[in-house]
């Protein structure tokens, strides 16, 4: 049996959804939080020109795909991660 293709992008539906394999990213802490603090700063920005003064609120911390797409099924971190505490 084979597993289903992963489908790029948003599924229009659950019906489209359950048709593809799911999409896995995986990070190491460290970059997760660079991934993390430079969508905040952009969102700050953002604000800032927006609304002519600083965003003071504290928001829920969160990624977009965009921002996490490059770390996309990288599972040899894993792996060496576990290898490297066996030797």
């Amino acid at each position: 049996m084979l597993l289903p293709v992963a489908h790029n992008g948003l599924p229009i539906d659950d019906a489209q959804r359950g048709r593809h394999a799911p999409r896995f990213f995986v990070l190491l802490a460290e970059e997760l939080y660079g991934v993390g603090k430079r969508e905040a700063r952009l969102y700050e920005e953002r604000y800032r020109s927006r609304h002519g003064h600083p965003f003071q609120g504290l928001g829920v911390p969160n990624v977009s795909l965009e921002g996490v797409e490059q770390y996309e099924g990288q599972w040899q971190k894993i792996v060496s991660r576990l290898e490297s505490n066996v030797a």
